[in-house]
């Protein structure tokens, strides 16, 4: 129950590809469209109440197992991996189609990131539960959460070594 907190974390870069597709494809961000205006106050309440929410999920959750603070935060991360793929692909559209596309493609990028911050503020203080047990190994994790792909990999390798 305590994991719906992390919906808006979930939900952010989903209702932002939505937001960004259907006024880049759709509607080409024609003012006054309703339904995209309705998207981007959603994607704003959703980046405004995520950290919150997560905040709130990681106190309920500190005394938890931190294998399941693991898993979850791997969850969330790999729920994310559509988005990234759908922002890269609406990047190169707008690389296509755009005769200005830098300060677009910078800002999908500077999106994307906020997306893995967004996560990463779930995965750091579970990786960080394990320095006892793998201490390099959970240095490399928090450093690579900072990082696309790599975030995923050092998740995945860390969660490996504490099943055993």
């Amino acid at each position: 129950m305590k994991k719906l907190l992390l919906l808006p974390t979930i939900l952010f870069p989903y209702l932002l590809c939505l937001c960004l597709g259907y006024g880049f494809v759709v509607k080409r961000f024609l003012t006054g469209d309703p339904v995209l205006t309705a998207l981007s106050l959603l994607c704003l309440v959703c980046l405004i109440i995520a950290p919150v929410t997560t905040a709130v999920y990681l106190w309920i959750s500190k005394n938890d197992d931190p294998r399941d603070l693991l898993r979850t935060a791997l969850r969330v991360k790999l729920l994310h991996i559509p988005t990234y793929l759908a922002i890269f692909v609406l990047g190169l559209l707008m690389a296509i189609m755009l005769f200005f596309t830098f300060p677009f493609i910078l800002f999908l990028i500077f999106l994307d990131w906020l997306t893995l911050i967004l996560t990463a503020a779930i995965s750091i203080p579970a990786a960080a539960k394990f320095k006892q047990n793998q201490p390099l190994l959970t240095v490399l994790t928090i450093f690579f959460q900072f990082f696309f792909c790599t975030d995923i990999i050092a998740l995945i390798a860390l969660n490996q070594t504490v099943k055993r």
